[in-house]
């Protein structure tokens, strides 16, 4: 079956407490408990009896108005608290004013009441991730002191607390191969953030970051975040190691061999020798390039991976063609070319620009 339903929401505004108090030889009005709804205003007047005066009125535990005669909580959000002290109409009153600049508080704040002779202690404490710089009393300092107390009070005066936000230091270091940026002491406030960015060489690689003495791998950047503490970073760069893969048929060798590890930039060179009654066939680089019957072979300024190959053949295995030509004209390659049985072999002949060319291309296949 179905029926049709209703739903209701009730709300309510949110209410707070004022606890308003007073001394003896005096009233507040309103006093007591006071509910109060949210964003609305309370003025609380003091009333001393015949022959007191107000003395001191507090607000929220720290706030002292000295003698006035009326008090208003506007735009209440949160609870409050007022409290009023009376003294004697003939008793004689001085004043003294504390402030205290941002980053921390001075306890009691504002226009202090104090009846003369008396004495009146104040403290100085600083916000988390501050400190003092200076307190200065009457317009002179008497230091970094975190309490000051006045002593057989007879004339009017001031006290002021200064502070500064605590900085800390970050130390920035880097190897040879590469640069952390920014480098060097980075001065970083209390809770602020702190980013470094690290940045290999031509050539190189990050090979770790250490921060704080531990390790954090190879990243290319960190972040200091909410800093409370000194920090280190370190970054460690690396140069860049190519691999030279190096092989060789029976009957010859090449040195080095095996796999052989370069520096990035460095030459590394390579000596092909055959075994006795054997000659070096062909030299192959990187799969691709043929060099033929070469001693030795130097790779310059290595910067990737690369490989090299050497064959070897019985030198009475050879064949020989002897390539001359007449005047008028060359051939190339000429002379005694050396070949493997079955190979073949281009050879190129041009005459002279004021010559008749009777060939362009001779190719010959060896043979026994």
């Amino acid at each position: 079956m179905i029926a049709s339903h209703s739903i209701t929401a009730v709300f309510a505004i949110n209410t707070y407490r004022l606890t308003i108090t007073a001394d003896s030889n005096g009233i507040a009005s309103p006093s007591g408990t006071v509910v109060v709804n949210y964003g609305d205003s309370v003025t609380v007047v003091l009333t001393p009896d015949s022959g007191y005066q107000v003395f001191d009125v507090i607000i929220d535990g720290t706030t002292h108005l000295g003698n006035v005669s009326s008090y208003e909580f506007t735009s209440v959000s949160s609870n409050r608290t007022l409290h009023a002290t009376f003294i004697d109409d003939t008793a004689s009153t001085l004043t003294i004013t504390a402030t205290a600049a941002v980053g921390g508080t001075i306890t009691p704040a504002g226009v202090v009441v104090v009846i003369s002779g008396s004495d009146q202690t104040f403290e100085i404490a600083p916000d988390a991730g501050h400190h003092i710089t200076d307190v200065l009393v009457d317009g002179l300092s008497v230091s970094a002191v975190a309490s000051f107390s006045f002593t057989n009070v007879s004339v009017n005066h001031t006290i002021h607390a200064a502070f500064a936000i605590d900085t800390f230091n970050i130390t920035a270091t880097a190897t040879a191969g590469g640069t952390i940026n920014p480098s060097g002491t980075v001065v970083v406030n209390y809770g602020d953030d702190s980013a470094f960015a690290l940045i290999p060489d031509m050539g190189y690689h990050i090979a770790d970051v250490i921060v704080d003495g531990l390790s954090v791998s190879a990243v290319s950047s960190f972040s200091f975040t909410n800093v409370t503490a000194d920090h280190t970073i370190h970054a460690v760069f690396e140069i860049d190691v190519f691999i030279i893969t190096v092989t060789a048929d029976a009957n010859g060798s090449i040195s080095p061999s095996g796999a052989v590890s370069v520096n990035y930039g460095d030459d590394q060179t390579f000596t092909i020798t055959p075994d006795a009654g054997y000659v070096v066939l062909d030299v192959v680089i990187d799969g691709a390039i043929h060099l033929g019957d070469v001693s030795s072979y130097t790779f310059s300024s290595v910067i990737a991976n690369h490989s090299i190959y050497a064959t070897f053949i019985e030198e009475t295995a050879l064949l020989r063609i002897t390539a001359t030509a007449g005047l008028g004209g060359a051939i190339d390659p000429s002379g005694t070319v050396v070949l493997a049985p079955g190979a073949d072999q281009f050879f190129t002949i041009t005459p002279r620009s004021e010559e008749r060319r009777v060939g362009k291309e001779c190719r010959s296949r060896g043979s026994p």
